[in-house]
C-alpha cells in the first residue's frame, strides 16, 4: 500500500493498544522499525504485547482510580517530538460500558497531555470515532458526533501536526482480515500519503466483505 520504511525509527504512541487493533497496529509498527509505546488499562495485556517485540514496545498502564495518570504521561513523554498518536480509546472503553463522558474527556485529555510532542514532531494523530453497526442506534450516534467535534477542535490546536478521525464499529468480533483493512486505513492517516486530506476530517472505515 506504501512504504513502510516510512515509518522505521520514528515514535509512535498507540493508546486503546488492547483492543484488537490497537495490538494490531503496535506489532505492525514495531516490525516496521518504529518506537512503539502500548497504552491500556489491563497491565498484563500490555507486557504481554510488548514481549512480541521488547525491544521495539513500551508498555503503560493507565490504571483504573489513577486521576494523575494523563498529567504522569504528560511528564514521561511529553516532551517527547512524537510522528505518531493513534487513539483507540473510546473503542476499549464504550465497548467495556463506560459511560460515553468519560472516554470523550479521556481523549481530550491524551491530547492535552502530549500536546506539546505532537506540535514538536509535528505528529500525525488519528482519533477513533466509534460508529453504530446498526442503523437507528441513536446512543452511538450521539457517542460519533460528539467525538467528530472533538477532532475538529484538537485539530487547529496540534498544528503543525495534523488530526483526522477514523470511523469504526463498535464490534468485539475483529477478523485478521478486517484488522488489516483498519490497520492499512489507520496507517495511511498516518501517512504522508494523505497529507491532501483537510485537517479534521474523519474517514470511515468501510468493512471487508467475507
Amino acid at each position: 500500500m506504501f512504504a513502510a520504511s516510512r515509518f522505521r525509527d520514528r515514535t509512535a504512541v498507540i493508546a486503546g493498544a488492547g483492543h484488537p487493533l490497537g495490538a494490531s497496529l503496535c506489532l505492525r509498527l514495531a516490525g516496521f522499525g518504529a518506537t512503539v509505546v502500548a497504552l491500556d488499562r489491563d497491565e498484563e495485556a500490555l507486557i504481554a504485547l510488548a514481549r512480541q517485540a521488547p525491544d521495539r514496545i513500551e508498555p503503560l498502564a493507565l490504571r483504573p482510580g489513577r486521576r494523575d495518570v494523563l498529567t504522569l504521561l504528560g511528564e514521561a513523554w511529553g516532551a517527547t517530538p512524537l510522528d505518531l498518536l493513534i487513539d483507540l480509546l473510546p473503542m476499549t472503553s464504550l465497548t467495556a460500558g463506560e459511560r460515553p463522558g468519560a472516554a470523550l474527556a479521556r481523549s481530550a485529555g491524551l491530547v492535552r497531555a502530549l500536546l506539546h510532542g505532537i506540535r514538536q514532531g509535528s505528529a500525525q494523530v488519528v482519533m477513533a470515532v466509534p460508529r453504530p453497526e446498526r442503523p437507528g442506534d441513536a446512543d452511538t450516534q450521539a457517542r460519533a458526533a460528539a467525538h467528530v467535534t472533538l477532532v475538529q477542535r484538537c485539530a487547529p490546536a496540534c498544528r503543525p501536526g495534523r488530526v483526522a478521525g477514523l470511523g469504526l464499529p463498535l464490534r468485539t468480533d475483529w477478523s485478521q482480515q478486517a484488522l488489516l483493512s483498519a490497520g492499512d486505513l489507520a496507517l495511511m492517516l498516518c501517512h504522508p500519503v494523505s497529507r491532501g486530506l483537510q485537517g479534521g476530517s474523519v474517514v470511515d472505515w468501510a468493512q471487508p466483505s467475507r
